[in-house]
């Protein structure tokens, strides 16, 4: 890539640094909103756009596809449970926690309206652009007519500020595991808060050369999802809920069928993403960014 690619992209993480300082929840939920609303009109122009171009027939498209492809496909599709970190941070700080999860809380309400998006949009895409689609939906639209020109500056303007929502679980956690060191914890206050920014700075840094490194960004997305959204959406919880609930048991009605069973095949699925989807995603990269005689390794992709 070009050097002024990355000198750009530089550019734009130290923007992020001075929002990324930030750590009120509250002052945060703001950039959320923004990032909502951003996404919203784009998703909308996305739809326009597909259904404009024309839908192909069902029966035009193959049926299925390798194996590979399948689990880097459900590596993607775990993404949308990436902001499954977030749950707990924001149950903590509302007003009524205890209706989050309830049927009609913004959880399960949420949830259900991203996943239906994802699906639709996933569906539809297909019938529309077939497999030539790119990593990103939005490198097949073009910038005419010019109302579909705005759906890349609103995803960039939706990431952008929605990073540091994003940040501040991560941010949260090393600053917590920084007490543990004696020479932070020991610090006089105003040295405290120089480490804690050092820090996010840092943090912020290194996502920049995270996406720097990687040259596919369908790729990325598919090793986020399968290393760590599947571990914890279905795995970890899956686990943790068993563990608490087994001294109950008894007292817990089908409790092999309605907890053991039900968790075991999430735990199952978690695995299989876990396992198969890193390591044909990890293949992919590094058949992407290596010499070509790495495709000719002794594995069936």
């Amino acid at each position: 890539m070009p050097m002024n690619f990355y000198l750009v992209g530089f550019l734009v993480a130290l923007t992020l640094v001075p929002m990324c300082l930030c750590n009120n929840m509250r002052i945060l939920a703001y950039f959320s909103i923004v990032a909502n609303v951003a996404t919203l009109l784009a998703t909308v122009l996305i739809f326009v756009f597909l259904f404009s171009a024309g839908l192909r027939p069902v029966t035009s498209l193959p049926v299925y596809t390798s194996v590979p492809h399948l689990l880097i496909g459900f590596s993607i599709a775990m993404c949308t449970f990436e902001g499954i970190s977030l749950i707990l941070p924001i149950q903590n700080k509302m007003a009524n926690p205890e209706v989050y999860a309830n049927p009609t809380g913004v959880l399960n309400v949420g949830m259900v309206v991203v996943i239906g998006i994802n699906a639709a949009l996933g569906f539809y895409g297909f019938l529309a652009i077939g497999d030539t689609v790119e990593g990103s939906i939005t490198l097949n639209i073009g910038e005419r007519p010019y109302w579909f020109a705005p759906i890349k500056p609103l995803f960039v303007l939706a990431i952008y500020v929605s990073y540091v929502l994003q940040y501040y679980v991560p941010a949260t956690i090393f600053a917590r595991l920084m007490e543990k060191i004696p020479c932070h914890r020991l610090a006089s206050d105003k040295r405290r808060s120089f480490h804690v920014n050092l820090m996010r700075i840092s943090l912020v840094l290194f996502t920049y050369l995270m996406v720097i490194a990687v040259p596919k960004l369908e790729l990325m997305i598919s090793l986020i999802g399968s290393f760590a959204s599947s571990v914890l959406a279905f795995i970890i919880p899956s686990v943790l809920e068993i563990v608490h609930l087994w001294s109950e048991r008894t007292r817990i009605r089908h409790f092999w069928l309605t907890v053991v069973c039900k968790h075991t095949l999430f735990i199952f699925l978690g695995l299989v993403t876990f396992l198969g989807g890193t390591t044909v995603t990890l293949f992919k990269l590094i058949q992407a960014s290596g010499p070509s005689h790495v495709s000719s390794w002794p594995v069936v992709f």
